[in-house]
């Protein structure tokens, strides 16, 4: 298709632009490219991963969480004076808080 080009801008035919709200122009070299803009939200989803898993949102603790269980005993036995931080002071109340 051609199109002409005037003092101020050129044409674009809207029927080449349906469904389309917003385009992104830029040059590179001599040509001209016209890019529709795609919102990224919109194409969530649209090229899903396929896992061994049906549906990994119900287990996703499994992929989360590590494979080495600790008790509460284990995990207070790493903490040391050189590890742990110092109180953080906040301030005074400033609503109806209690401290």
């Amino acid at each position: 298709m051609k199109a002409r080009v005037t003092k101020d801008d050129v044409l674009i035919p809207k029927a080449l632009l349906e469904g389309i709200d917003a385009v992104e122009i830029r040059r590179e070299g001599t040509t001209i490219f016209v890019v529709p803009l795609v919102d990224p939200i919109l194409d969530l989803g649209s090229q899903p991963l396929h896992d061994e898993v049906s549906d990994a949102s119900q287990e996703h603790d499994k992929y989360l969480t590590p494979k080495t269980k600790h008790s509460l005993e284990q995990l207070l036995e790493g903490i040391t004076k050189e590890n742990t931080h110092a109180d953080i002071g906040t301030g005074e109340p400033v609503g109806k808080e209690v401290w």
